[in-house]
């Protein structure tokens, strides 16, 4: 198998010496010397705090199985009827954000089974909702933690948690999941049954929301200032900068390049690594305000590839540095 882990660590190290060969050609004059070490030092003392606050520490746990309990009757309710906070003007904004958004999903995934060959393959998609995609390929199957999800169906739909998919082993040629693991408790349990019930040479095409946000859960993005106490008021205030991408890039790139070294000098399979959230049940503020971890693009390619899966949609700097795209993969199972 091709060690894409020690690829991307190639490619990461050859990007990092090209800059330090910059930065040594311009060493000889003086002021370039004092000026790159006032910058090293003060990025040092800025991005070794954002990293240490930001690294994903969490993993799977059985301490979980009672928030597994609470999502679903969260979504039982919220496919019975409409959620809470839906005629708000907030709402109604992201809610045609989201029609839009599902014509989109919709082309994406239909170029998958274009692409890959799936419409006559048999098809699971993982936390279906309401069903939209369920005529992209002829042989559907929806699953969904809420059993009141299956009045949008006229094809197969079963009731069922993706941390333990209720099908045999090899059952289907390919998955697709799309804006659900990010409402997942323990995701890695629910990555491995996903595996497990995929053919050798199957397909899984992933769309997490990734990095989903610990502030979307009260609002923050959506509510006025005066919502707020003084505390709010700052953190709504700090989302000016917390947002923007030079400052998530500031520790996300370290972090990366962290665990893609752990998972490089590694033999085996990587554990996956994530931020817990505390989700709002009780409110609906927007998209992902209900969302139970924060998970990496990266930190996912990396525990399929460690498996020895293939990913049939990656690069090896521009996954590192940038992609935030869905991930679509091979999974290989031993003969």
């Amino acid at each position: 198998m091709k060690n894409l882990s020690m690829d991307n660590l190639i490619g990461v190290l050859s990007f990092t010496l090209s800059a330090v060969l910059l930065i040594f050609a311009a060493w000889r004059f003086r002021e370039v010397r004092i000026a790159i070490r006032r910058l090293t030092v003060i990025l040092i003392i800025l991005i070794i705090p954002l990293v240490v606050i930001h690294f994903p520490y969490d993993s799977d746990t059985p301490a979980r199985k009672a928030q597994t309990s609470e999502v679903e009757q969260y979504y039982t309710q919220e496919f019975a009827g409409e959620p809470e906070g839906t005629k708000s003007k907030g709402y109604l904004a992201f809610a045609l954000q989201e029609e839009a958004m599902h014509e989109h999903i919709k082309r994406r995934v239909s170029d998958f089974v274009e692409r890959y060959g799936v419409k006559q393959r048999h098809v699971l998609e993982i936390g279906a909702g309401t069903g939209f995609l369920q005529d992209v390929v002829d042989d559907y199957t929806g699953l969904d933690i809420a059993p009141t999800a299956r009045r949008f169906f006229h094809k197969r739909f079963v009731a069922g948690s993706a941390t333990a998919l209720p099908f045999p082993d090899n059952e289907f040629d390919a998955i697709w999941s799309i804006y659900v693991y990010e409402h997942v408790t323990n995701p890695e349990q629910g990555f491995a049954e996903s595996r497990r019930i995929l053919r050798s040479g199957g397909l899984i095409f992933l769309m997490p929301f990734w990095n989903c946000t610990s502030w979307a859960a009260d609002g923050y993005e959506v509510r006025p200032f005066c919502d707020f106490d003084l505390w709010g008021k700052m953190i709504k205030a700090s989302l000016v900068i917390r947002a923007q991408p030079f400052f998530i890039l500031s520790y996300r790139y370290p972090i990366r390049f962290l665990r893609l070294l752990s998972a490089s000098f590694s033999r085996k399979p990587t554990q996956l690594r994530y931020k817990l959230l505390k989700p709002n049940f009780s409110k609906y503020w927007g998209p992902d305000s209900d969302a139970v971890n924060s998970i990496d693009r990266f930190e996912v390619l990396q525990w399929f590839l460690s498996r020895g899966d293939e990913c049939l949609n990656c690069s090896v700097m521009w996954d590192f540095w940038y992609n935030e795209g869905p991930l679509i993969l091979r999974i290989n199972k031993p003969q």
